[in-house]
């Protein structure tokens, strides 16, 4: 026990000799860090603006197959996509905060930041995105899928806005008509999706007090 006692002793000494002849360990501060300079902001800068740009693209080319063919499929595409931007959004929006923009010099480079920091909808919590984009869908596919019965022919349903009743609004001139298709769209398109309207609404209202902060 006593021999154990000595080594433990012995040993002490050591790293405590060891710790003296090294000095002390340099504690890295803020004020210590690297900063970038100017040049090194602006190529970090392009290289986060290629991630943004890829991830938009992706959500965008989403987007785009849903509104041209929506179908359920298309719909799971185009809400993965934009989960996976508004991640994308948040990471570069963090990584931007990093920067030294306070020692910027270059206006363009800065309002670069600055549009880049802006996460508009992404800014919303997981689950509140997921129910602003479910809104969106919703009103998205009721407007588009919405059919139409023919003024003065109730049996002919299959009218859609576009492109029957766009030609009419555009080219009639009969009043009588052209409030019945008012009617018509205002119940088919308005009234069914008013509360995804109204979800839409307070859900926009959030997200702009989340990015006025």
């Amino acid at each position: 026990m006593t021999n154990l006692v000595r080594w433990s002793t012995v040993w002490l000494v050591l790293l405590v000799v060891v710790a003296i002849a090294a000095g002390p360990v340099p504690l890295q501060s803020p004020d210590n860090a690297h900063t970038l300079s100017e040049t090194e902001v602006r190529q970090s800068l392009a290289t986060i603006e290629q991630r943004y740009q890829q991830a938009k693209a992706l959500q965008t080319l989403a987007a785009w197959e849903y509104g041209s063919n929506l179908t359920q499929i298309n719909l799971v595409k185009k809400t993965k996509a934009a989960a996976e931007f508004a991640e994308v959004a948040k990471t570069i929006a963090e990584e931007l905060r990093q920067l030294p923009t306070a020692q910027l010099t270059d206006d363009d480079l800065k309002r670069r930041i600055q549009k880049l920091s802006k996460l508009k909808y992404a800014v919303l919590p997981a689950d509140q995105f997921k129910e602003l984009l479910g809104a969106i869908a919703n009103m998205e596919s009721n407007y588009a899928k919405a059919k139409f019965c023919a003024f003065g022919d109730s049996a002919k349903c299959d009218l859609s806005l576009d492109p029957e009743l766009t030609e009419i609004f555009a080219n009639h001139r009969d009043a009588e008509e052209l409030k019945y298709y008012w009617v018509q769209w205002y119940n088919a398109t308005g009234a069914p999706v008013r509360e995804s309207f109204q979800k839409y609404v307070e859900l926009n209202r959030q997200a702009a007090l989340r990015n006025s902060k």
